[in-house]
Parts: C-alpha cells; structure tokens; sequence
C-alpha cells in the first residue's frame, strides 16, 4: 500500500493532468509514481518535461531502442519498478520478441547491432557504478555514436 496515495486522474489539475498524458503513449497508463507527485505538481510537470526531453525522437536512437536501453539500464541498477515500465514501453515501442529475449545477453545477439551492442554496454556500465565506464568503454561508444546522440 503507497504511504502517499496517488491521485485519480480527475483529481490531477487539469493543466498538469493534460500534461502527464504523454505516459498513457509509452505505457498506456499514468504511472503511479506520476500520479503521486501530482501532490506537487511542479514536481509532476518537471518529471515529465524531463521524461518528453529524453524519449522524442531525435532521429539517431529510436523510440523502441531507448526503451530498450532503459530496460538494461533499470535492470542494472535493480529497479522492479522501472524495469516493469521498460519492458512494456518497449513492446508497446515494436521490441521484436527476439530482441527483448537477447537483452541481457545482448553481446552475443545477432539482433543487435555494433553501434546498440556498444551502447547497451555503456548504459549497463554507467548504471551499475558511473566511474565503471572505462576508457575502453567510452571508445567503442563514440565508434558508433556522436555526443548529441
């Protein structure tokens, strides 16, 4: 049981409740975790702004892999919650089934590229321990992968 009770959707300003719709695209719902610090919804509207500025579709890394990378990321650093949130944006984002079944095991996949095999790699690292990230690391990322990607 939440020590803080999420609010109902109807109880969510109506502002920040038009705002936090973006989570029912990936997810189909608004989270809980959302739907808690609507208490605050300053706290809501930045969570989400900063959810909006890092799943948009730049181009270079798409919707499906940056869930996946999220999934690897959350697995890494032990979060039930969110690896529950990845696995299912992800298939909502066309994970095929093979890539989701060859996630942790992602370097001997045939269904991942170099270029997401050096960036899955990195995102487990940087997750797990930051200074983990070896130069080794950072030079096969930016193999395949510029900054602002």
């Amino acid at each position: 049981m939440a020590l803080v009770r999420p609010l109902n959707e109807d109880e969510i300003e109506p502002g920040l409740r038009d705002h936090v719709q973006f989570f029912k695209g990936p997810l189909g719902v608004i989270p809980n975790s959302v739907r808690t610090m609507a208490h605050r919804s300053p706290i809501a509207k930045a969570f989400t702004d900063l959810n909006v500025a890092v799943m948009t579709d730049y181009g270079a890394v798409t919707p499906e892999f940056k869930r996946l990378l999220g999934y690897v990321s959350s697995f890494a650093s032990g979060c039930l919650y969110c690896q529950a949130h990845m696995i299912l944006a992800s298939e909502r984002f066309n994970a095929s089934e093979e890539r989701l079944n060859d996630v942790f095991d992602f370097e001997n996949s045939p269904h991942y590229s170099d270029a997401e095999k050096a960036a899955l790699g990195f995102a487990h690292a940087a997750t797990q321990v930051p200074n983990g990230v070896t130069p080794k690391i950072g030079v096969r990322l930016r193999a395949h992968w510029d900054e602002g990607q």
